[in-house]
């Protein structure tokens, strides 16, 4: 059984149902210290910006925040809102979110009292709204995905899409599939490496872009560079890792791999 899908949906369930998966119980007293150190240990090791935020242990964090006595405590709805205290205004990083509170806090007691977001979320809303009335008012149709203007090439899209299992990738673009990120970018190749084309600069707006799908991410990096690169990082192990991808431009299905390396049969 998928939990997260679950809890994901649980507000379009009924309340008979809603109540069966939240069944009031205390937390255990013998399970909070293993708790919290299990929260301490996740973040300690799995935060990817604790440096960032010049955090030495969330141990530490919680007690200078005065939550941990609330992240102690046997009252789920006071220890839910602590937390959401640290992801929502502690963190504030646009990607770290309380997604729905314990299994062991009454499904409607929690309410609206935990802080929904940060200041810095509060700025980074304000700062999408501005841009967006913006460019409303210039585009009050909608701003086009791809546009040439002279010498120049606009592409706009405001998120890295997820892959669409309804479109073909190696098929004709259709410019109803320009809401895909990586469709878009196959259509705009087309277009700015056609036979005579006029195309001389490249712009891409992301102004109002809120991030996405790292693999529609990595595919715009390869379309301007060639190769586009991820670079990732074990914060267990220290361990980093970086993948290269290389992307089917003119849609032949054929890539052709390089290396500096000898290959023999």
């Amino acid at each position: 059984m998928n939990f997260y899908k679950v809890f994901s949906h649980i507000k379009s369930f009924d309340v008979s149902c809603q109540k069966a998966l939240y069944n009031v119980i205390p937390i255990l007293l013998f399970l909070l210290q293993y708790l919290i150190n299990e929260l301490c240990f996740a973040l300690d090791h799995l935060y990817g910006l604790k440096e960032i935020h010049d955090i030495q242990s969330f141990d530490d964090y919680f007690f200078e925040m005065s939550l941990r006595k609330k992240l102690l405590g046997t009252d789920s709805v006071k220890t839910d809102e602590a937390l959401a205290q640290v992801i929502n205004l502690g963190f504030d990083d646009l990607h770290s979110s309380f997604t729905l509170p314990s299994y062991s806090t009454e499904l409607y007691s929690f309410g609206e009292v935990y802080p929904a977001s940060g200041p810095w979320k509060a700025r980074f809303d304000d700062t999408i709204f501005t841009f967006g009335s913006e460019r409303e008012k210039a585009f009050p149709d909608g701003i086009p995905p791809y546009e040439e203007v002279g010498n120049t090439a606009y592409i706009t899209f405001d998120d890295f899409t997820f892959p669409d299992e309804n479109i073909d990738y190696l098929s004709e673009q259709k410019e109803q599939e320009l809401y895909d990120t990586i469709r878009l970018i196959q259509y705009s190749c087309d277009r700015i490496l056609r036979e005579d084309s006029p195309v001389e600069n490249v712009v891409m707006y992301l102004s109002n872009n809120l991030g996405g799908y790292s693999d529609a991410a990595a595919y715009v990096i390869a379309s301007y560079l060639g190769i586009g690169e991820a670079n990732t990082r074990d914060m267990l192990t220290g361990a980093t890792t970086t993948y290269q991808y290389s992307i089917n431009t003119n849609g032949d299905g054929i890539l052709i791999v390089t290396t500096p390396l000898q290959i023999k049969d």
